[in-house]
């Protein structure tokens, strides 16, 4: 097995793009199947990735404990949507919530109405894709169109959501 020394020179001019550190601001989200025509990209000012784990079971083993994995628990996501007054984002994410409960009748909806898979990207760069995650099974859990500011003239409306999943997977 050979090692490779890792060093700035990796990164350095001339170095191989394989060693390009990984940007936080070079991502974006996709949801398809709100919109008949169209697929939705998000602007984002903040996401959470996946977050997966295990809490370990404790099973006796004659004289000893052993520890097994237990069953897998995907945490939510949250997301900070960038609101633009041209689109009709906020629109579209209001119908999904309503899909879920509408407000109006009191109904909880089917989860095959209300689920979809979500994309998660990061980029590199120059905004090719390098990773690619699957949320599977995904609903907005909670929508807060933000809030109005006198005191800022430089914000934008931000719309949060927070995002249950069932699974997520990095895709290639």
């Amino acid at each position: 097995m050979s090692t490779v020394p890792l060093s700035s020179n990796f990164i350095a001019p001339g170095g191989s793009t394989r060693w390009e550190p990984q940007r936080t601001f070079n991502y974006y989200i996709q949801i398809p199947g709100l919109a008949a025509d169209r697929v939705i990209m998000l602007a984002c000012e903040s996401a959470d990735f996946p977050k997966v784990n295990n809490a370990p079971i404790t099973v006796g083993y004659f004289n000893d404990e052993v520890k097994v994995a237990g069953r897998a628990k995907v945490e939510n996501a949250t997301v900070v949507i960038r609101d633009w007054c041209t689109e009709v984002v906020a629109k579209y994410l209001a119908d999904w919530r309503r899909k879920v409960y509408d407000p109006e009748s009191g109904a909880i909806g089917f989860a095959s109405d209300y689920k979809h898979d979500i994309y998660l990207f990061w980029t590199d760069p120059q905004a090719g894709h390098d990773r690619q995650f699957k949320l599977t099974g995904a609903w907005p859990q909670s929508l807060d169109f933000g809030k109005g500011d006198h005191t800022q003239d430089a914000d934008i409306v931000k719309v949060n959501m927070t995002i249950t999943y069932d699974f997520a997977f990095i895709l290639e």
